[in-house]
Order: structure tokens, then C-alpha cells, then sequence
């Protein structure tokens, strides 16, 4: 599977990094367990969770918080989702939590970015940080299920089984 998803990442328009350096990040974080900030609402119970570092500086971030719309829609009752976000503007955080109020029960602010810093992802491109984790917080997918078709229909595959 790590092969295959190696592949669809590899394929995806959206990655500028180099080929080693897609591998070895997805061969990093594949299997890891992934530490939650204490800012993290408890309500994690159901067979996946679906975590994602928004930033508020970057319009395509922003733009994929519709997606994260009808994903959680369609989702909800399967899958927990958490949205860290973080952004140094103070009228864009506004905007955004008043554009998007309907996702307030999955969005986390994170000021400090402690998600990204506790696991190591600080300098990741925004492809590599959306995971999907098991139960026990290990990771089994890594990316932006919005960033190919592929790897979002890989998601999907697992998700609804």
C-alpha cells in the first residue's frame, strides 16, 4: 500500500519537492503516532480521524475549507476531523471563523502551531499536512485528499470500508 501511495503522490501535479524528498516525508510519517495538543476537543472516538494544518495566510488553504465542508458532511458520522489553524491576521481569522462557522465544532485554533511542532511538520508544504490516523493516532495516510484524484479516492476507499 505504501507503494501505491507513494506512486499517486509522485503523480500528483501538486508537489514541488523533489521525488527523495516526497518519499522520505511519507515514509517518515507513515505508521508514527501522532501527539494531539491539549487545545483538542475530547470527542475522538469513532475508527479514524482526519487531522489537517490550515493556515489562514494561504489562499488555497482557505479555499479548501469548502471541501472540508462536504467531506465532513459526508463523513461525520465515520470519521473525526480536526482542523488546526493559525494565522497572524487578526480581520482574516475573523472572516474566516465567520465564513465558516458551520466547521466551529472541527476547527482549532492553534497560536502557538503546536500541532505541526510537536510532530515535526513546521516545514512541511501544505500536500503533507493532512493525515489520516487510526484509532490509536497512528498515521496511514499523508496528504491533502483534495490535492489528486487518486489519492482522494484512496481516502475514500478506506474511509467506507
Amino acid at each position: 500500500m505504501l507503494k501505491y501511495l507513494l506512486c499517486l503522490l509522485l503523480l500528483s501535479g501538486c508537489i514541488s519537492k523533489s521525488k527523495d524528498s516526497t518519499i522520505d516525508v511519507i515514509s517518515e510519517y507513515i505508521g508514527k503516532k501522532i501527539y494531539l495538543p491539549s487545545i483538542t476537543k475530547p470527542h475522538l472516538k469513532k475508527k479514524f480521524t482526519i487531522v489537517t494544518f490550515v493556515s489562514l495566510d494561504c489562499s488555497e488553504c482557505i479555499d479548501d475549507l469548502d471541501k472540508w465542508k462536504e467531506w465532513i458532511d459526508q463523513y461525520r458520522n465515520k470519521v473525526n476531523f480536526v482542523l488546526y489553524y493559525n494565522t497572524s491576521d487578526e480581520v482574516r481569522k475573523r472572516y474566516v471563523c465567520e465564513e465558516y462557522s458551520e466547521l466551529s465544532n472541527y476547527m482549532v485554533f492553534d497560536e502557538n502551531n503546536r500541532f505541526l511542532k510537536d510532530n515535526g511538520m513546521r516545514n512541511l508544504s501544505r500536500i503533507f499536512c493532512t493525515l489520516l490516523l487510526d484509532k490509536s493516532n497512528n498515521v496511514l495516510l499523508v496528504g491533502n485528499p483534495f490535492s489528486g484524484d487518486e489519492l482522494g479516492a484512496l481516502y475514500r476507499n478506506l474511509l467506507e470500508k
